[in-house]
């Protein structure tokens, strides 16, 4: 016997009141929903209100701490899904956030006299960029650990663990991102630069040597992850920009703020190709307010302010035709891992032990793979 379930209904109870008042196991059952049954993923997907359920599931990533392990990663893995499908990408571009419903963001006020509205897009790159920062935060790299405790592979796992599916939905949406909010630009730079950091000191560790054979193969290893996310942020920089640019000011104009950013991986072997481009717009920007500041004379560099500069960088764009990075453009898809339920057998128990109106005694529960 079939039991018919109303999809709208069932949509709109985990977005209003589940994932607000219940968030773990509703995150869970919406994790289940859309990864198993397509009739519930093509509803959601097809949905004009793409706020209704984002906005809840922004608002839990944002306040999840790294800590609470599980529940940060079925976030971003939902995060993840919604951003595979390229129609909801486009429509939150266009998806103004309701006054006073992004409240909960605290980093950046999001609306300000004179300030652009965020989109649900935007606030989409603010708190992917978050939460790949809380987590490399919360996993110091391998090469730090005691030789044969096992540490080194356990860190190493944690490093890479959180970031990579919030990267991933970082850069399905970077192609589609129109009119960014300039915090979520300035994010998006913030958290490049982060990584160089990150990439820098593990570069010293590598080329000065380590003391033994398996901490320096922590060490690459290591290298390599951070790279990795390095290139993923570049892509996603390149993304807006090209041909995009005209409609996405703000981040060229954080770009012309920070292009300091750029210059020490000119030429480098992995990020050559994507720092020339994003270096190319930066030198016609240059060049075109340059201009403008001869014409206008050395007294108006005193009076030049953000929104005057802002207004030169969109008139500019509209002259400046870069041809775009064919084949550079990245997508990433959920896949869930072999032997999952090593994850999701502990994880449920963990979420019915304390709900269950049972005595169960703690130290007693086994759990085994079925």
């Amino acid at each position: 016997m079939r039991a018919a379930v109303a999809y709208s209904r069932l949509h709109d109870g985990l977005s209003v009141w589940g994932l607000q008042q219940d968030a773990e196991p509703a995150a869970l059952l919406l994790y289940a929903l859309l990864h198993t049954c397509a009739g519930f993923r093509d509803h959601v997907l097809c949905r004009t209100d793409a706020e209704t359920l984002l906005l809840p599931l922004l608002r839990c990533a944002y306040d999840t701490p790294p800590s609470a392990r599980g529940h940060a990663y079925m976030l971003q893995i939902l995060l993840l899904i919604l951003s595979q499908d390229e129609s909801v990408m486009q429509a939150i571009q266009r998806t103004p956030i309701p006054p006073g419903a992004a409240a909960w963001y605290t980093q950046h006020p999001l609306v300000g006299i004179g300030a652009a509205p965020c989109s649900l897009g935007s606030l989409l790159v603010m708190v992917l960029v978050r939460c790949v920062l809380a987590g490399l935060a919360s996993a110091p790299p391998a090469a730090g650990a005691a030789e044969g405790s096992g540490d080194a592979q356990q860190a190493q796992a944690q490093q890479a663990f959180l970031p990579t599916n919030a990267l991933a939905a970082l850069a399905n949406t970077s192609a589609f991102v129109v009119g960014i909010h300039a915090h979520a630009a300035s994010r998006l730079l913030h958290l490049f630069q982060a990584l160089g950091r990150r990439q820098s000191k593990l570069s010293a560790r590598v080329a000065g040597g380590l003391p033994s054979n398996a901490q320096q193969a922590d060490a690459e290893s290591d290298l390599a992850v951070v790279e990795d996310f390095m290139q993923v942020v570049l892509e996603s920089l390149c993304a807006p920009l090209g041909p995009s640019t005209p409609r996405n000011p703000e981040l060229m104009y954080v770009m012309l703020q920070r292009q300091e950013l750029l210059q020490p991986y000119a030429g480098h072997a992995r990020f050559g190709a994507a720092v020339a481009f994003l270096q190319a717009h930066v030198d016609f920007f240059n060049q075109r307010l340059a201009a403008v500041r001869a014409r206008l004379g050395p007294e108006s560099e005193e009076t030049w302010e953000a929104p005057q500069v802002l207004q030169e960088v969109s008139a500019a764009s509209l002259f400046w035709h870069p041809e775009p990075r064919a084949g550079h453009e990245l997508r990433f898809a959920y896949e869930e891992e072999r032997h999952s339920e090593d994850f999701f057998m502990p994880y449920v128990w963990s979420l019915l032990l304390p709900r269950v109106p049972l005595a169960w005694e703690a130290g007693a529960v086994r759990l085994c793979a079925p």
